[in-house]
């Protein structure tokens, strides 16, 4: 799977979970979970960029777009994995 496609699984992950949010099913715990294990530089990165993005280009003065690239497939590919092995994808 390329990342854009994990992106895009990604962000219909996000979507979904917000919509739940309120509510205590397996979904939303499953997902607190896997959030809760990323690292702290992802986690601070995944949330900028799929928590609640306030900006598309948030990342402009921050990263290169080289490094803001690298780090969104290291966020998502995290994020993916950890959600297999909690066996939701």
């Amino acid at each position: 799977m390329s990342t854009r496609e994990k992106v895009k699984v990604v962000k219909s992950i996000m979507f979904h979970y917000h919509l739940r949010k309120g509510e205590n099913t397996q979904y939303c715990r499953i997902i607190d979970k896997t959030l809760s294990l990323m690292p702290v530089e992802l986690d601070e990165f995944f949330m900028r960029d799929f928590d609640a993005p306030l900006d598309k280009h948030w990342w402009v003065g921050l990263y290169s777009p080289a490094s803001y690239h690298s780090y969104r497939a290291k966020a998502v590919d995290f994020f993916i994995n950890c959600l297999r092995l909690q066996r939701m994808l």
